[in-house]
């Protein structure tokens, strides 16, 4: 299973979902969708998406005309969603959600949570989930891999290292510096 996912990863098969299309989520999509990997941006706020789509102003630093040019076209690299049915479509599941600060001192983690649970109902072989929010060491395991092991996903024959991947990579994203980018 890790095999297949590395190939498809490699060859740019692979299909992307970002949850959270926010500052971080955002970019991340618009760079995948740049080098030819499908992807769909899932976001539970409509307006947000509606925004995104009308693609009248850059957004969160990326400029208007590089969203266009990877949702237009035969073949759209980027496509936009707020349903989450669109996992079960993907091999790998990105969370990019808000972590905001709870009385300016520990991470709210219901956002990551939310998400956590919706993809876990749609949880599926050679899956591949990495958390991206801002949190605390010890969140994907505490939080997200308890969840997926404790009977909340779909297919309860999944077994973390075998029929699917947990991962966590820290936001790469500094709101205000444009001399950093994820590129």
């Amino acid at each position: 299973m890790k095999n297949k996912l590395i190939k498809r990863i490699q060859s740019r098969e692979v299909r992307v979902a970002v949850i959270g299309l926010g500052y971080v989520g955002l970019p991340l999509a618009v760079g995948f969708a740049e080098k030819g990997i499908k992807v769909v941006g899932l976001d539970t706020n409509p307006n947000k998406i509606s925004s995104i789509v009308s693609a009248e102003d850059s957004i969160v630093g990326v400029h208007s005309e590089r969203i266009v040019n990877v949702c237009t076209g035969n073949t759209p690299s980027l496509t936009f969603t707020t349903n989450y049915d669109a996992l079960k479509k993907v091999d790998v599941a990105i969370i990019c959600v808000p972590t905001p600060l709870k009385d300016g001192i520990v991470p709210d983690l219901s956002f990551v949570e939310l998400a956590a649970k919706e993809i876990s109902k749609r949880l599926h072989d050679g899956m591949l989930i990495v958390l991206e929010s801002t949190t605390y060491p010890g969140t994907t395991e505490e939080l997200l891999l308890d969840l997926f092991e404790s009977g909340a996903s779909s297919n309860a024959s999944l077994k973390l290292g075998k029929n699917y991947f947990l991962s966590f990579s820290p936001e790469r994203i500094d709101p205000g510096r444009t001399d950093y980018t994820i590129e």
